[in-house]
């Protein structure tokens, strides 16, 4: 059985555990590259867990004090949380794909910049688009990068070893 590069790249190179996911993506705030814990939603087998990810995070706007006015929001659709949430912004589609943006947790977002103009709510960038986003931790765009820039090697033991040594509960994993 032969498989296709990006299949193998993701089976060799990413340690999942349930929905979390690790990988390497762009720090755009700080100008480089970075590791990255994600948990990442699922919605392949149940379509209310898709309900619960919206509810859940449009509950939080009332929580954070963020205007309730829900034209702020409704551009930006949750899939996955690291100490906030990563949500694609279907205002900025083109048809074919959308930035991910983050909003850190906690709704500091005035005080970042993450409103538009006319206060709608687009969150700080974390890839350019969908598709980089999805290079980024399956098929390991940056990894070659990384371990040129690093002096290490790149696969699913290093990101087991950083698992180990970031999180405490994986260290038995």
């Amino acid at each position: 059985m032969k498989f296709p590069a990006g299949f193998k790249a993701y089976l060799t190179a990413y340690m999942r555990d349930d929905d979390d996911i690790v990988g390497i993506a762009y720090d755009y705030r700080n100008n480089g590259l970075i590791i990255n814990l994600i948990n990442l939603y699922d919605f392949s087998y149940d379509i209310s867990d898709l309900s619960e990810a919206l509810k859940t995070f449009r509950a939080e706007f009332k929580e954070w004090e963020t205007k309730p006015d829900k034209k702020v929001y409704e551009n930006l659709f949750p899939i996955a949380y690291m100490d906030g949430y990563l949500c694609l912004d279907l205002s900025r589609s083109d048809g074919e794909d959308c930035p991910v943006v983050w909003l850190e947790y906690g709704g500091f977002w005035e005080e970042n910049g993450y409103f538009d103009s006319e206060g709608v709510l687009h969150g700080e960038i974390f890839a350019p688009d969908f598709k980089t986003f999805i290079d980024w931790y399956f098929c390991g765009a940056l990894e070659n990068i990384y371990e040129s820039t690093n002096g290490v090697k790149v696969n699913r033991e290093f990101y087991k070893n950083w698992l180990k040594k970031n999180f405490s509960y994986h260290k038995g994993k």
